[in-house]
């Protein structure tokens, strides 16, 4: 399914047609020729000062005869302009190798000609969705020239609004600045990125890669440095190479692992052992040689693993899953996701050596038999993929990437979290190296069969942010999040015997009812009888509270209570009051978000995490805690709630239909 991205949920046909019946050109709201699509903030920083004097203009305004795309899209199109985005041009002529993912975010047939209303569209695969991204032609220019990238050939404009794109995006062009290819690379194809360093190497990456390649992953590889320095053996620093296969080449007595990289710009040439040009290829039999293409010049060549660990410093891989269309593929990676959040005094932990850590959420994998893989170690071969979503784009309100990194435990009963004391006394099977400040980190590990427990977070507690958690395997396993809200099978608490008459009789009028401010006044007096120690405090019950409370046990809807009735509210504060108490593990005279759950699950409501981010939200306190007034609300809001379900759903089927006026009657009163 494709998302369209903004401009008021109208699709680029819609707005296309449209422009072509005005016979107007196509000027994108949501995207502007000004300041704020350039920087983060009003004044520049990434973008210099000398970009204070941009001119936005359409390409038939800075060239004679303008096209979209001329002779195919290649490699040279693509140069970098003032914008240090060279990671997301190095993405963009990765991408240039494989046309089918090409064509999928560079849709072909756009035209400056036949049709042209001066919008162009992309796509772009951001968190596991699709997304349609469309924008105006309209390009920063100085001088007559483009600002950021541009073609080799001068005509050519497919590169440029493809960066415009993505700019818009991810919020504007200055939140391009800095970042590395595998992030584009999953953002065009929605693979999953693993990334590592040639000093920190898997022992079996040589092994990795080849699997990686056979799945139809994108591989990329890059040389530490600034600039473009160029190494005795004609490799280049601070440039980023593609490797498109492995090989293991053997002789008598020995055995060579080659790897083949591609120079996405192809004007250096590697000159060392296993080069086009090499003597090391004498001892390799000529069919060999022409099956692996030796001496073509195609900008590839191939390298040893032993110089490559030397001279390359980084790998970036893009797994591709079993929804991307690559040409050969083979057994590719069965993917599954998990969309959530972290939120401060909720479920955002940090990590072990942090108290909340059991805060954090905890998905359920069970790994159900091995992979039948004959190139891997016996047991169930798999990826895990944490992305924090959308920082990028907040750079413009001041909100960068955080530390995040990744934990997974053995369960102790499958199907149910580990408690704090688990947490404290366990150790985790496999962890994050380090908590990076990047997008998206990466883990691929092998574990035997059985029940495990995947733990992601940030580094400190308390870090807010969006994150997807991707599972991709070899094949079908079982996992699962947090669970949903489950219904409860309550009814009203049953009332005792107990007289209470004469205080209700002093404050009911001559009708001997009371509305919310009686039972204000009422509950608020025999309330301090029922406290027999100092941790809770109950000052005064809040009319909010009160009118909830009538609203639950209403039972005539007249707005009032009788003496039956608030019996019936009596006996559900003091059960409340007991559940409260009992739950205030650490006895502050409130609950926390740690000892909601507990409060709740006691109360018969079973919650996921999502209900319990919006109770947080609701009924908290500014320092995350809920008072014994507001976990009254809470409850009698619940029960509420629960009983205009079950009323309705005479069946028991599980669904309910309400008309408007009916949704509008449940909403006010309750």
């Amino acid at each position: 399914m494709i998302r369209n991205f903004k401009t008021k949920s109208k699709t680029f046909q819609e707005i296309k047609k449209e422009c072509l019946q005005r016979k107007i050109l196509f000027e994108d709201p949501d995207f502007p020729a000004s300041l704020s699509s350039l920087h983060i903030r009003v004044q520049p920083t990434v973008i210099t000062q000398s970009n204070n004097f941009i001119e936005w203009k359409r390409p038939w305004e800075l060239v004679r005869h303008p096209e979209f795309i001329v002779s195919g899209a290649t490699r040279a199109d693509i140069n970098q302009g003032t914008l240090p985005d060279c990671w997301l041009l190095s993405a963009i002529a990765s991408l240039t190798l494989y046309p089918d993912l090409l064509a999928k975010v560079v849709p072909m047939g756009q035209s400056f000609h036949e049709d042209y209303a001066g919008i162009f569209l992309f796509r772009f695969c951001q968190y596991g969705e699709w997304v349609d991204v469309h924008v105006d032609d309209r390009l920063p220019t100085k001088k007559g020239e483009l600002v950021f990238v541009q073609s080799g050939t001068g005509n050519e404009f497919w590169s440029a609004l493809l960066e415009k794109a993505y700019a818009k995006l991810n919020g504007c062009y200055e939140a391009l600045a800095y970042g590395f290819p595998v992030e584009a690379l999953c953002d065009f194809t929605g693979g999953v990125g693993e990334t590592f360093t040639m000093n920190n190497a898997p022992r079996d990456y040589w092994d990795g890669i080849s699997r990686a390649i056979k799945k139809g992953a994108i591989i990329c590889c890059g040389i530490e440095g600034r600039g473009e320095k160029v190494t005795p053996m004609g490799l280049v620093e601070g440039h980023a190479y593609s490797i498109t296969g492995v090989i293991k080449l053997k002789f008598p007595g020995k055995t060579v692992q080659l790897i083949r990289v591609r120079n996405p710009y192809g004007k250096v040439e590697y000159t060392g052992p296993w080069s086009d040009g090499s003597t090391t290829w004498n001892e390799v039999p000529e069919e060999d040689q022409k099956r692996l293409h030796v001496r073509a010049e195609d900008g590839e060549f191939w390298i040893s693993d032993k110089d490559f660990r030397k001279n390359f410093h980084l790998v970036e891989i893009c797994h591709q899953g079993s929804e991307v269309e690559i040409e050969h593929r083979k057994n590719l990676w069965i993917c599954e996701l998990h969309n959530s959040m972290w939120l401060k005094g909720l479920n955002a932990g940090g990590s072990r050596r942090h108290r909340e850590f059991p805060l954090n959420y905890q998905f359920f994998l069970t790994l159900l038999e091995e992979d039948n893989v004959m190139d891997v170690c016996h047991g169930c071969h798999f990826l895990l993929s944490l992305t924090q979503k959308h920082r990028r784009k907040f750079r413009k309100i001041g909100i960068d990437f955080v530390p995040i990194g990744i934990y997974i435990y053995k369960a102790v009963v499958p199907g149910k979290k580990l408690t704090p004391q688990q947490l404290r006394k366990e150790k985790p099977l496999v962890e994050s190296p380090e908590f990076i400040a990047r997008r998206e980190v990466t883990m691929r590990m092998t574990l035997p069969p059985g029940n495990y427990i995947i733990i992601p977070c940030t580094e400190s507690a308390g870090q807010e942010a969006q994150f997807l958690l991707r599972i991709f395997m070899e094949k079908a396993q079982q996992h699962q999040g947090p669970k949903p809200l489950t219904v409860p099978k309550v009814s009203p608490p049953p009332a005792e015997n107990f007289d209470m008459e004469e205080s209700f009789l002093q404050v009911a009028g001559k009708d001997k009812l009371i509305k919310a401010d009686k039972l204000q006044a009422l509950i608020t007096l025999e309330i301090q009888k029922c406290i027999t120690d100092t941790t809770v405090v109950v000052d005064k019950f809040s009319m909010e509270s009160c009118r909830v409370l009538v609203a639950l046990f209403d039972i005539d809807n007249s707005g009032q209570l009788g003496y039956e009735e608030f019996l019936l509210v009596w006996e559900f504060i003091k059960m409340t009051l007991k559940t409260y108490k009992m739950c205030d593990v650490d006895k502050s005279g409130t609950l926390s978000s740690t000892e909601l759950p507990m409060a709740l699950e006691h109360s018969r409501f079973k919650v996921g995490k999502l209900m319990q981010r919006l109770i947080m939200m609701r009924f908290s306190e500014p320092n995350l805690t809920i008072s014994f007034d507001s976990f009254v609300c809470l409850l009698a809001k619940m029960y509420t709630a629960f009983n205009i379900f079950i009323s309705l759903d005479a069946a028991g089927t599980g669904t309910i239909t309400l008309n408007l006026h009916e949704w509008m009657k449940f909403m006010v009163y309750s």
